[in-house]
This record gives structure tokens, sequence and C-alpha cells, in this order.
């Protein structure tokens, strides 16, 4: 950032217990994302923290603006998913009807003889269009107005801060893969991949959508090359049987405020 610090957010932190459930094949509720925000300065060598994000993200962006307020846009969120079989049983887990359908499921109550017993799986991490900004100058943090917020929301995706502290939101996807098994996909909060972009326009205070990427991709990054402008590059390609990484270079141009292919890396890659 401008003051040569290090911002590091969001992601995710594991207890000590297993990731799987052997019984039933499911996850085990093991992690949270956590919500403090730390910085390195590199003229002390330490990290210290500064400030707490209102939820823990997962895959977050930051992007710090002229004035040095930093955007904290989009990421995954702990969800508590829906699924056949499951209803709201309290603001924080769902409750399952024994022998449903329960692939989704935070609380589970398995029940044998009349005698019941719950059981926790992992919530997902679905994306969030919310976006909260915290002022360096004054230390205070607020979360943005949903008027504000991103169109679609969004993890995995790749930020850049244009000329006039407008804000260039890339790709990602609906919801973090990882959290998901195979057989999950295709429920409704399974995640999808994104070819939208989208800018914010400090003036109107809200984000617009732009021409969409040839190709939808997630984990991508942007890169300044100088004379040969903003390149998007790599990312991970859903495919028919799962997905891939890819090689595709394109380029941002800021007169038609689009992306426009730029050719190919020498080794498809996702971060």
């Amino acid at each position: 950032f401008r003051d040569d610090k290090i911002v590091l957010a969001g992601g995710e932190r594991t207890r000590g217990m297993p990731q799987n459930d052997m019984v039933s094949g499911l996850y085990a509720e093991v992690d949270e994302n956590p919500r403090e925000v730390y910085y390195f300065d590199p003229k002390s060598g330490t990290i210290q923290r500064f400030m707490e994000l209102t939820e823990g993200r997962l895959g977050v962006a930051v992007a710090q603006l002229s004035d040095g307020r930093i955007f904290f846009i989009g990421g995954g969120i702990d969800t508590i998913p829906s699924a056949r079989g499951c209803e709201p049983g309290s603001a924080t887990f769902c409750q399952c009807n024994p022998g449903g359908v329960i692939p989704l499921c935070t609380d589970y109550v398995d029940c044998v003889d009349d005698v019941c017993q719950p059981r926790n799986f992992t919530r997902k991490d679905l994306a969030t269009r919310s976006i909260e900004i915290y002022d360096t100058q004054t230390g205070n943090d607020k979360v943005l107005p949903q008027t504000s917020w991103l169109r679609h929301g969004r993890v995995g995706h790749a930020v850049a801060v244009l000329t006039g502290d407008r804000v260039l939101v890339v790709g990602g996807s609906s919801a973090a893969r990882r959290s998901f098994q195979a057989s999950e996909f295709e429920l409704r909060e399974g995640p999808k991949a994104l070819d939208s972009v989208e800018l914010w326009d400090p003036e109107s205070q809200q984000f617009r959508i732009l021409p969409p990427l040839a190709i939808a991709r997630e984990g991508a990054v942007l890169a300044d090359a100088g004379d040969a402008g903003l390149l998007l590059l790599g990312g991970f390609v859903p495919t028919e049987n799962g997905g891939r990484p890819t090689a595709l270079v394109e380029r941002y141009v800021a007169t038609s405020e689009r992306f426009e292919a730029a050719g190919t890396l020498s080794v498809a890659r996702v971060y």
C-alpha cells in the first residue's frame, strides 16, 4: 500500500479436528473465517493487528484508494445453506429431518430409537456482495449501504485501482469451491465461475457492469504491465468434468472499458 505496509485480511482458520466425518462422508465443522485484519510493517519488521471486519471473509479482495481508505470487497461468508430436508432452526444453524438428503446441513439431528443427538457439519462459504471500508485517517470502519455493494457476489476475484479511484472487479466465483463435494456442485448454492466485470464509480458510489470476459474464470490475477496495460492472467475455468487452469491472457482497454484477448501464457496456471 501507499505507506509501504502490507495488509493481511480474510482467509480461513482451521480447528484441530478431522476435515471429514468418515462415517457419513460429510464434511465436519472444522473451520471459521477470522475477522481480524493485520498489517506487516517493513520498517519495524513486525505484524500488527489494527481492526476487525464486521464478518469474516474467505478470499476477500483488498484495495486502497488515494485518500488512504481500504476497501474490503466481496469474499466468501460462512452461510447456512438450503437443501431438501433442511429448514432454518436458529440464527446460527439449520435443523434437518432424520433420514433426509442432507449434504448441505450445518446441524444434523441423528435419531436412533427416539434418542437424538446433534452432529455438526460445515457451512458453505457463499460469496457476498458487501463492501466494507476502513478509513486509515480516522480509524473508522463501516459497511457501505446495499446500493453501493457489488452487483454480483464473488470470491476468488481480481481487483485493481484505476485512475480517479475507480475500482475494477473481475471474475471470481459464486462460492468457495473447496467447501463443496463433487455431488454438491449442481445444487443451488454450488460454485459457479463468473465472467462478469464491474467498475466502482466514486461519484455515484455504485458499481456498474462492464462487458464480460471472454471466459468465466476464478483465481485470476490483474497485473499492471506498463505500456502493455492492465493484464488478466491465468485462473481456474470450469469444464464439464470439473475444471482446469487457463493460459488465456486478456488486456483491459480503458477507452472502451472492456477486456480483449492479448495472447497466452507458456503454462496455464491458477493461484
